[in-house]
């Protein structure tokens, strides 16, 4: 309710904004006999035009996707493959429909941003809080919970195209995450409920995240890498292809932890006593 009544301020303030300007441009160009037949209404209407506009532009796009084929999570042969042609239909449609001119706009509004995620095809909770310049690719493939935060020059992609591959991944992130500026999730990633992850990390493809972990600031988690239960990694922290970190693990500052390691549930890394002695 209270995000419904914010968009009404908003829209309001937009329409005098916009309108105020246009009322006085459209009685100078009637006085000077540029446009001697319209009207000051006429330009009064043009912030609600366009605000209708924008309504008939997310009801187009979420016509047109539902008669595009379906994405499916997989890795398929790029660009060769029946699923890489489905997804360049959908990639352009989103291109479309995330060109500046409209795009930051809608996401000012919490409703024509859940509008504009939802006819793209996320499943987003209308209760979640983005800069306007983070870029969520993919759609089809992003799951959104309530409460979730995403931060200012985030990127969420639910693909990856290398060695001529397609991968394609569900990106779910579970109610109340917070995750901080300038952060990139890969597809195939699962982010539990109530984590935190520290600005500028980078997390590849099929990582999955527990519930209350914490990453701190610049940590690289590299592909097939997984995070238990409320599990601390703190910053810089490296983590390199399938490796298991288990429920209420400590990873230190600085740490990089090789391929295939597998660190228990409950352990400090690397150990005190260790550290003390060298």
């Amino acid at each position: 309710m209270a995000r419904t009544l914010l968009d009404g301020i908003v829209g309001l303030l937009f329409c005098l904004l916009v309108g105020v300007p246009a009322i006085l441009l459209g009685l100078l160009a009637s006085h000077s006999g540029l446009l001697p037949g319209a009207q000051w209404w006429h330009w009064a209407m043009i912030p609600p035009a366009m605000l209708v506009f924008l309504l008939g532009l997310l009801l187009t796009a979420t016509l047109i996707r539902f008669l595009l084929p379906r994405l499916k999570a997989g890795d398929y042969p790029f660009p060769r493959h029946r699923q890489s042609f489905v997804w360049l239909l959908h990639f352009s449609l989103q291109r479309l429909m995330y060109l500046p001119l409209w795009r930051h706009f809608m996401f000012s509004f919490s409703t024509l941003r859940w509008l504009l995620l939802h006819a793209l095809g996320a499943k987003a909770a209308f209760e979640m809080d983005t800069s306007s310049d983070v870029l969520m690719l993919d759609l089809p493939m992003i799951e959104l919970g309530a409460g979730t935060m995403i931060g200012a020059g985030c990127t969420l992609s639910g693909h990856l195209i290398e060695n001529q591959r397609l991968f394609l991944g569900k990106v779910r992130i579970a109610r109340g995450v917070q995750v901080a500026s300038s952060v990139v999730i890969g597809p195939g990633t699962v982010i539990g409920e109530h984590s935190i992850i520290g600005p500028e990390c980078r997390i590849a493809r099929d990582v999955s995240i527990g519930e209350f972990a914490h990453l701190g600031a610049a940590c690289y988690l590299s592909a097939g890498v997984r995070v238990g239960d409320n599990a601390v990694l703190g910053h810089q922290v490296s983590v390199d292809a399938n490796v298991t970190i288990g429920a209420g693990a400590v990873i230190e500052t600085g740490t990089r932890l090789a391929r295939g390691t597998a660190i228990g549930p409950g352990e400090h890394f690397p150990a005190r006593q260790r550290r003390q002695e060298a």
